[in-house]
């Protein structure tokens, strides 16, 4: 089990007996961690509201390795693709990323009052609908849904006041029937 504190990251033995010490682990941040998530390759990012997000990966002989990004704080992997969503206080990013967690390619979402722009450059959570349909939080600006089309196109559509949705998203969840649960 991996744990994210105020002081860093910790990882408990199964059933809860105790630490255990990983090779590289030195390495691992010692700051506050708000956020998890294990890529499709196994490796986990890790990220906060205030400082750089990151990957842990393991190399071939057991020892990890850390490497840091720009700042980053909900972190969304696809489970099935070599990709994650990071959002931000600068918009939301959508990584594609390889087995040793170097990010190979980045697109990048802002808000402005141009059409398909976010509402809010302050993201959140991120849930995923399906292949093809992303839920964003925002602070300030409600709830974005980024729909992806043929050929990498895309649209966004907010979801606000006019509504009934409050402005800040803070928590996003969506159950087993599609409905979207926020807090």
């Amino acid at each position: 089990l991996w744990v994210g504190s105020s002081l860093g990251i910790e990882v408990i033995k199964a059933g809860g007996q105790g630490l255990i010490k990983q090779k590289g682990d030195e390495n691992f941040p010692a700051r506050g961690i708000d956020a998890f998530a294990k890529d499709c390759f196994g490796n986990i990012w890790f990220g906060n509201r205030a400082n750089l997000f990151g990957v842990i990966w393991k190399d071939e002989t057991g020892y990890y390795h850390v490497k840091y990004y720009d700042e980053g704080f909900f972190i969304l992997p696809d489970q099935k693709k070599p990709q994650l969503f990071v959002s931000s206080t600068h918009g939301l990013k959508r990584f594609t990323i390889d087995r040793n967690g170097n990010i190979t390619s980045t697109f990048a979402w802002q808000a402005s009052k141009k059409a398909n722009s976010l509402s809010s450059n302050y993201t959140y959570p991120i849930a995923k609908e399906n292949d093809k349909t992303y839920w964003i939080g925002t602070i300030g600006g409600g709830l974005n849904r980024l729909s992806f089309g043929k050929n990498d196109s895309y649209s966004i559509k907010t979801y606000a006041g006019k509504y009934g949705i409050f402005n800040d998203v803070e928590s996003l969840e969506i159950d087993s029937s599609g409905n979207i649960w926020m807090g």
